[in-house]
Order: structure tokens, then sequence, then C-alpha cells
């Protein structure tokens, strides 16, 4: 067996097995959309083994959509990449070249476009995580952006140094800081301008150590892990654009076609998770509404599907990965 090395680790898809395995329960797709293409490892894993496939791919990162143009480059004729959101699916249509829509006679009467298998890895890449420039990580110093998209006007310096106290705290406690959201966030506002990534990563360390020190509580990770994702989730807008995306997505997967989610953070776990229920349900309509006769589908993964430990040990971040994955309803016999 070949060693791993750091660039192996880095540019292997997080589930790669369990990705390819619930793909493959579509049969053979013939379109795919990979909403969060990061370095190309997912596309790259259905393009090896989906020969017939054509594969539409996303990113709000333009640095990301020109990596995985390279890494997919032996699938060009295969593929359309494109720098664009995932919650804007309702209008992707209308931004695809004509030859791309018309792949599979791939407009459906509403001119949705209908996916066979739908993958999202949500959250952060390593190169995002590795360039200083881009303000991600608390292991590099560099400026405080965060911005998945660099045309988006607000860096994560803008919103530390512009918002109140009292939203600070609400951002750190919706990003799962915990109790100790209120006293961070009025220490980030007593030390204004915070512009670098080691300036907030000093307060943070300063603030939550000292707080579970009094509490007694050890943590394994470093105290500015969760705040660093809390402030990328609301610079970035994740959890509305995920939201926005699943309010969508029933609506462009084709009979039998599947939709593999892959969080990082439990309340996006739980969005995805809630929704997939809810469209495995006969939904009950208030009084004088009709009510669906069926459900949309079925939610094929009971408990959200983990990394084994032989990933986790090569790969961390698969530590915290939960795979869900949803079945739209097949077309009666």
């Amino acid at each position: 067996m070949k060693p791993l090395t750091n660039d192996t680790i880095r540019h292997r898809p997080v589930l790669a097995r369990e990705v390819l395995l619930w793909a493959e329960g579509v049969g053979e797709p013939s379109l795919l959309l990979d909403g969060t293409l990061g370095s190309g490892g997912h596309s790259e894993l259905l393009l090896t083994r989906f020969r017939n496939a054509f594969l539409i791919g996303l990113d709000r990162d333009r640095a990301a959509v020109a990596r995985a143009a390279k890494r997919l480059e032996p699938f060009s004729e295969r593929i359309f990449l494109k720098q664009r959101s995932f919650a804007t699916i309702a209008d992707l249509a209308s931004d695809l070249p004509e030859q791309v829509r018309a792949r599979r006679g791939a407009l459906c009467p509403s001119e949705h476009l209908l996916f066979d298998c739908v993958v999202l890895d949500l959250g952060i890449s390593s190169d995002q995580l590795d360039d200083p420039s881009r303000g991600f990580s608390f292991m590099h110093d560099g400026p405080l952006d965060m911005r998945m998209d660099l045309t988006q006007e607000a860096s994560a310096a803008t919103l530390l140094n512009e918002a109140s106290v009292q939203d600070l705290a609400r951002l750190f406690r919706q990003g799962g800081v915990g109790p100790l959201s209120r006293a961070l966030a009025a220490e980030i506002f007593s030390q204004r301008p915070v512009a670098s990534t080691k300036a907030l990563a000093e307060i943070c360390a300063r603030v939550l150590r000292r707080g579970k020190a009094k509490k007694g509580a050890r943590s394994g990770h470093h105290p500015a892990t969760v705040p660093f994702q809390a402030l990328r989730i609301a610079v970035n807008n994740e959890f509305q654009a995920l939201e926005q995306f699943l309010a969508a997505a029933p609506d462009f997967l084709a009979p039998g076609g599947r939709l593999l989610v892959i969080s990082f953070h439990s309340l996006e776990d739980k969005l995805v998770a809630g929704k997939m229920r809810q469209w495995s349900r006969v939904d009950t309509a208030p009084r004088g509404l009709p009510s669906l006769e069926r459900p949309l589908g079925r939610l094929l993964t009971r408990k959200a599907v983990e990394a084994d430990p032989d990933e986790i040990r090569d790969n961390p971040r698969a530590r915290s990965a939960r795979l869900r994955v949803f079945e739209r309803e097949r077309e009666a016999a």
C-alpha cells in the first residue's frame, strides 16, 4: 500500500467511500451536481466511477473553481464548472449554456434541471485553511477575512469591528461557543479594532481558557476553534444558504435521484436531517387545504453516517463529518 503523504490527505475527499457507495445506489446517473467543488475531490470520484455522467460543479470561491478545473481536466468534456453558490439552485438552469441544459433532455416541463445525484460537502476546504491570506485559520497569522466569495464586501474584520456586543454574543452563541459567548463578545469589543487572526485567537484563548479553568473543564481542541467556525459561518451566511438550498432541493432531484449532504456543524446537521425527515413524511395540511398523498421520497440514513477510525486517523477533519442521504420518490411502475 502506497504511504500517505500530506498532499494525499489534503486532497482526499472526506467520506469518499461512503459517498461513492450511496451514489452507486442511483444506478447509472446521467446528470450530477457537486454544489461545493472545493478541490474537486468528490467530483473526480464520481466522474471516474460514472463514465457516462455529466457533472455540474459549483463553488462560491473563484480559486476553488480554478483548482477543481485543473484537477478535473481529464474530464473536461463531461463537466461544467461555475463560481456560484449552491443556494441559487433555483436559478441555475438559466445560467447554463444550451448544450449543457440539453445534455439529458435536462429540462423538465417546469424548466428545472433534474439531477440524478447531488453532493454537498459543507464547511471549508484544506486549501482555504492553509492560505494565510484568506484568514480562515488561527494556525497562521493573516488578515481577518474569511470570505469564501472575495467579491463580497463584508469580511470577518468588518463584522467583528462594527457589530454590537449583543450581535457578537448572538453570533457566537448560535455558532456553538456556549455560555462564554457574551464574555468573548465583550472582550473583542474592548480590544477593537481586531484585524488579524493571531489577535483574535489570542483573545479567544484568554477568555475561553479562563472561563473553563474556573469550571475545571478541559477541551482537546484550541479555544479559538469554535469561535473561528462561528465567525466564518456568519460572514458567509452559511446557515441561510443551506436553508435556501433545502427549500428548493427536492424539485431538482430526478425520480430516484439522491441528495448527499456532509455537514460539520451540529446545527447544519440538524437542518439537513429535519428537512429530509419532513420530505419523507406524508404532510398533514391545515384544514381546508389538500394534503400530500405520498411523501417526496425517503431518508435512507436513519442515523448520520460517520467516518471510520482509519479515516479519522489519516484525516482528522473527518472526525466531525456527518453524511445524510435522501432519495426522491421513484416513478410508479
